[in-house]
């Protein structure tokens, strides 16, 4: 009897301790409710601030930058997107290489020229950290005057006082390229688009560089009725695309503003959405995918012009994040072989 009864407390020991063991293991492999093992969630490694560097104020870089931290915002509640104002390309690129914003507002032929180390980044290491994240608009930069000035012609502000553009903005870059490349000598000022249109109205500048499509310069046009464009013609035209090859042809659609009654065409770029390369694949494709699933709400925000569109995706003149290259391919999109990036 005392044997039988020392047999089953050894019995019952085994079994205790053979529950414990199994419920310890069913502790550190946690199962969904139909009893598979869940991976690890892929938003782990997500970036939980999302600065966008966007630029001043007033101008498409700042509308559609709001807009994709608005996107973001809805969809994805758990990340603090935000728009940061800067000095617009040139500043955004290398604040995207220094790891301080994981998004920015870039044109093409500044992302081209910091990824290569050329033009306003000669001398300097190439930004090989930078990604076209999305396509986005087409950017055509021009010299906004007032018809009460009576110019005909870029050559006609040879020393009168221009403002290029906020410093490290696209603007500036192209309008001193111009100035350059025309040797004509005005008196140069940095401003902001807003601070430039208001300069203008009061007569302290003759004109200023902007991108279109522009709201302040719409604005302008409408409250004033006197908005002039002036742009490179001719040989001039010719002289400048072979000095600065890396700037697109962009055509300025008929009735863009009023005062442009035919189509015209001058120099410009695209302005995508540009990202870091050691952005997790997951964030980007799931904000790719985000943003063309909720392009309507985009638009409403900015305009048909300034949101980003599948149509530009050849024009990005660096490579795509992983992430993107994903999500293209899933809507049967093609890249361009010198397009893809080198990770891949």
């Amino acid at each position: 009897m005392k044997k039988s009864w020392k047999l089953w407390i050894s019995i019952g020991c085994i079994l205790c301790v053979l529950l414990m063991a199994s419920s310890g293991c069913t502790k550190s492999t946690p199962a969904t409710d139909s009893g598979k093992e869940t991976n690890a969630d892929p938003r782990e490694n997500w970036p939980r601030n999302v600065p966008i560097g966007a630029a001043t104020p007033g101008g498409g870089m700042f509308v559609g930058a709001s807009a994709l931290a608005s996107v973001l915002q809805q969809v994805f509640p758990e990340l603090n997107a935000t728009v940061e104002v800067t000095g617009a390309a040139v500043e955004n690129s290398q604040l995207l290489e220094a790891g301080e914003i994981p998004i920015g507002m870039v044109t093409t032929e500044i992302a081209w020229e910091a990824y290569n180390g050329k033009g306003v980044f000669e001398g300097k290491p190439k930004h090989r950290q930078l990604r076209t994240l999305l396509p986005g608009y087409s950017n055509c930069q021009v010299f906004v005057t007032d018809v009460d000035y009576g110019f005909t012609s870029i050559r006609d502000l040879d020393g009168k006082i221009v403002a290029t553009g906020s410093k490290g903005s696209s603007n500036e870059q192209i309008g001193k390229r111009i100035i350059e490349c025309l040797g004509i000598n005005p008196k140069i000022q940095a401003l902001r688009t807003t601070d430039a249109v208001e300069a203008l109205k009061n007569k302290q500048i003759t004109a200023y560089v902007v991108g279109i499509p522009n709201s302040t310069t719409v604005e302008y046009e409408r409250s004033t009725g006197k908005t002039q464009l002036l742009f490179l013609e001719g040989e001039d035209f010719e002289r400048f695309q072979n000095m600065f090859p890396q700037y697109l042809p962009i055509t300025l659609k008929a009735g863009t503003l009023k005062c442009v009654p035919e189509d015209k065409v001058h120099f410009g770029g695209y302005v995508n959405y540009t990202c870091r390369a050691d952005l997790p694949e997951s964030f980007v494709y799931e904000v790719v995918k985000a943003t063309f699933e909720h392009r309507d709400t985009i638009i409403k925000n900015t305009s048909p012009e300034t949101a980003s569109n599948l149509d530009n995706t050849s024009a990005a003149t660096i490579p795509y994040h992983p992430g993107t290259v994903k999500y293209f391919k899933e809507i049967g999109l093609e890249i361009p072989d010198h397009l893809l990036p080198p990770e891949n």
